[in-house]
């Protein structure tokens, strides 16, 4: 008689077709491991970050799969303070995925209180300014009731917050006026000086299209001095939403001059020029609205 053949059984079957398949599923992963070591990382174009603050640019990094490297400081009066003015990366490369870029932040020049040297002789005052890390300006001579070489007036108010190194102009008492002698010689009536009339001022507002930060715009200010008086001295003053008063600069005028001043403003920002000292002028203005499209 001839051997009866054994049943097959199903589950051998079912084992060895999955046994198959996980060595075949081995040998794929051996061989990309070994051919194919590692997919190449995503590429990044890094973008421009001037003009951005420090937390703007890191959640514009942050949004595009980058990040911020090492922050540095440099001073600067060409950017509003706080924001990027280089990138380790320029804009427009293509990196690697989670690439560091490291920034360059700006800061402004020191800014120092000015003291009150009125009252103060001429020497003395000098050395209470230069203590104070600013210096003695334009000095000029007086008839006053105070003894002479006392300060009588001072260009910028005590307590005014200005960069390091202005220089405040001075007005020197040279003690008080003495009459003509009697029975003398009299001198003839000096011309009474001409009544004083502010100046024109124009102020003229314009976009920075270098910066991303909308709130950062120019202030073009002109002065025009009128009436007769000659050599006017005109002081102008701003302050934006950082709140610092800064000192855009003194300047002697004559009727029919026109200088002009470019701020690079940021924010809310207030415009205050003085003549002789005393305000004339003071208005503040918003940043353009740069939604609008230019007709």
């Amino acid at each position: 008689m001839s051997a009866r053949a054994q049943p097959v059984n199903p589950w051998s079957i079912v084992a060895t077709v999955l046994g198959g398949l996980i060595g075949l599923v081995l040998v794929i992963w051996i061989t990309m491991l070994v051919f194919y070591p590692g997919t190449p990382p995503k590429q990044i174009q890094v973008p421009s970050l001037k003009g951005y603050t420090q937390e703007q640019a890191r959640e514009r990094l942050e949004e595009l799969g980058l990040r911020i490297g090492s922050i540095n400081i440099e001073k600067t009066d060409t950017a509003p303070e706080g924001t990027v003015i280089k990138q380790s990366v320029p804009a427009g490369a293509m990196v690697d995925e989670d690439t560091a870029v490291d920034l360059v932040i700006a800061i402004g020049e020191e800014i120092v209180p000015v003291v009150n040297v009125e009252g103060l002789m001429l020497a003395e005052a000098q050395q209470r300014l230069e203590k104070a890390g600013l210096k003695l300006g334009k000095t000029e001579e007086k008839f006053s009731r105070e003894p002479a070489g006392t300060v009588i007036h001072q260009s910028i108010p005590a307590g005014t917050s200005v960069e390091k190194g202005t220089a405040v102009d001075v007005d020197v008492s040279k003690g008080p006026e003495k009459p003509a002698e009697e029975g003398g010689l009299t001198e003839e009536p000096a011309e009474q000086e001409p009544l004083p009339v502010d100046p024109l001022v124009d102020v003229e507002r314009e976009p920075a299209p270098a910066f991303k930060d909308p709130q950062v715009f120019k202030l073009r200010v002109r002065v025009t001095p009128q009436g007769q008086q000659l050599g006017q001295k005109i002081d102008i003053w701003y302050t934006d939403q950082t709140r610092v008063r800064v000192h855009a600069g003194t300047f002697t005028l004559d009727p029919g001059d026109t200088k002009e001043v470019a701020i690079q403003a940021h924010g809310r920002t207030t415009i205050e020029v003085r003549r002789d000292g005393e305000v004339f002028f003071e208005d503040t203005f918003e940043p353009p609205d740069t939604s609008q499209p230019t007709p």
